[in-house]
């Protein structure tokens, strides 16, 4: 017979290993989707694109331009180009953050023991 005792160690255990897991796998999630958001990052300034983070202000000095940082990640909310157009999905950050995240999890699920 099973004592109540027995009963609350097992299912904290369980519990506790299912936290463990949920948190491991959630690392590679973030390492994935962090990767994707700086790769976001990099096309928005790579040549291609270009003076959409950094800009020349009228004294000739190269600032940092948060407001186009926000446009920029607000745009997909707005934009449905952005979803409909394969040239844009490199600077859809939603789709770079995503599909970084994805493939985090998968690698995780591809080597884990």
């Amino acid at each position: 017979m099973i004592t109540i005792v027995t009963m609350v160690t097992i299912v904290t255990r369980f519990l506790s290993n299912i936290i463990n897991m949920i948190c491991q796998m959630n690392q590679y999630i973030l390492f994935g989707a962090l990767f994707g958001f700086i790769y976001f990052l990099y096309k928005l300034e790579s040549p291609g694109m270009g003076n959409v983070l950094f800009r020349v202000d009228s004294t000739g000095n190269k600032i940092f331009s948060l407001e186009s940082l926000i446009e920029i990640i607000k745009s997909p909310f707005i934009i449905i180009q952005f979803w409909t157009h394969i040239e844009l999905f490199p600077i859809n950050w939603i789709l770079t953050t995503g599909l970084g995240g994805f493939t985090g999890w998968f690698i995780n699920e591809i080597f884990k023991n």
